[in-house]
């Protein structure tokens, strides 16, 4: 999680919701140009969580690794 939120404020500067659209008015909430603004936001966090959930870490163990793929497994299983 750490390495999510470092890559993404490497990004974006903030995690703040506030600070990542200050730019929009709240009036504009549901306007199309303020959801593109997020959804591109959206789009490059799941990115990079499949990115680093892939890489190679040597923080990740291999243990901790092989345990996180086996519970996320059983629990598509149960869906």
């Amino acid at each position: 999680m750490a390495r999510l939120v470092d890559y993404f404020t490497s990004k974006y500067a903030t995690t703040s919701c506030g600070e990542l659209t200050k730019s929009f008015p709240i009036s504009s909430f549901a306007m199309p140009n303020r959801i593109e603004h997020c959804m591109n936001i959206i789009a490059f966090v799941a990115s990079a969580t499949a990115q680093l959930l892939s890489d190679v870490d040597e923080t990740f163990r291999d243990a901790e690794k092989e345990m996180y793929f086996a519970q996320r497994e059983r629990q598509s299983w149960l869906a």
